[in-house]
């Protein structure tokens, strides 16, 4: 049904990454396009204030998947977490953690919890897109398990680490080639954590090299998609 209605009724599907362009595929559903998620255009505002004072800072964006994750792996996820950045805050000036939702905000309180240098860190909330976006502009990496601070972080052109959770996680990191700087989230240990990391670092200067090349492109072909798609449209308004 999905794939009758789709093709007889809609002139056009934009998926914002390749690996839903494929479950579309294989519905036999044919008239897609594979574009951007729209996030890679919306920038914020630059503003002169924001709660990190200095640089360099180790951002952090950790995800309370109760659902998805076993009581087990939830245990690993935390202490991979505190481990590595315990680590982290003894090269840096500071951790902060920036949780996307109040579930994510517990989150964060149970990484701080068992890290041994909690006093550097700090959990920053606000509700406000544009100061999210300054504080992820100040950071010098990001770690995040959420889709939309890597979205952020690449059009700010900063290198970031993502934990994997979903399909659409995998697509976007193939849209800008950093799938290898990335773990599935089941398989996060400190071990893993603490490998991606250093690849990260050790590659920090190519990765944004790659970002400042890859994602212009996308940009320019999702407004320029979008556009057509807008007049196509008024022409029957």
């Amino acid at each position: 049904m999905t794939k009758i209605i789709l093709n007889r009724f809609v002139d056009l599907v934009l998926v914002r990454e390749p690996c839903s362009a494929k479950l579309l595929d294989k519905l036999g559903v044919k008239n897609y396009q594979t574009v951007a998620d729209v996030v890679i255009l919306t920038r914020a505002e630059r503003s002169s204030h924001s709660p990190i004072p200095f640089k360099p800072a180790i951002g952090v964006v950790p995800a309370m998947l109760r659902y998805t994750l076993t009581k087990e792996e939830i245990e690993k996820y935390v202490v991979a977490h505190a481990r590595c950045l315990d680590e982290l805050a003894t090269k840096y000036e500071e951790v902060v953690f920036l949780p996307s939702s109040s579930n994510d905000i517990v989150m964060c309180q149970m990484i701080m919890a068992r890290m041994k240098n909690a006093y550097r860190a700090k959990i920053i909330i606000t509700d406000s897109v544009d100061e999210y976006e300054s504080l992820i502009r100040r950071l010098k990496l990001l770690i995040t398990t959420r889709m939309h601070p890597s979205i952020i972080a690449s059009r700010n052109f900063i290198p970031f680490l993502s934990i994997i959770y979903d399909h659409k996680q995998v697509g976007f990191l193939l849209q800008i080639g950093a799938k290898a700087f990335s773990i599935p989230i089941q398989q996060t240990s400190y071990d893993n954590l603490q490998l991606t990391i250093n690849k990260v670092i050790q590659s920090y200067d190519k990765i944004k090299e790659n970002l400042k090349s890859t994602v212009p492109k996308l940009q320019d072909a999702l407004t320029t998609t979008l556009l057509h798609s807008v007049n196509f449209i008024r022409k029957y308004q």
